[in-house]
């Protein structure tokens, strides 16, 4: 079972990311992320150090 404390932290973590503060979701985040945008024809990959 979720605990209530949890729950409130992915919602954060989930906000900031909707929101563009990224920082927060960084540790859940994998090391390589290929975002596919949507009418474009170029990925933009983002290598997290």
């Amino acid at each position: 079972m979720t605990s209530e404390s949890s729950i409130l932290k992915q919602k954060y973590i989930a906000e900031s990311f909707y929101n563009g503060n990224f920082e927060p979701a960084f540790n859940y985040l994998a090391a390589t992320i290929e975002w596919n945008i949507v009418g474009e024809k170029t990925k933009l990959v983002m290598i997290l150090l």
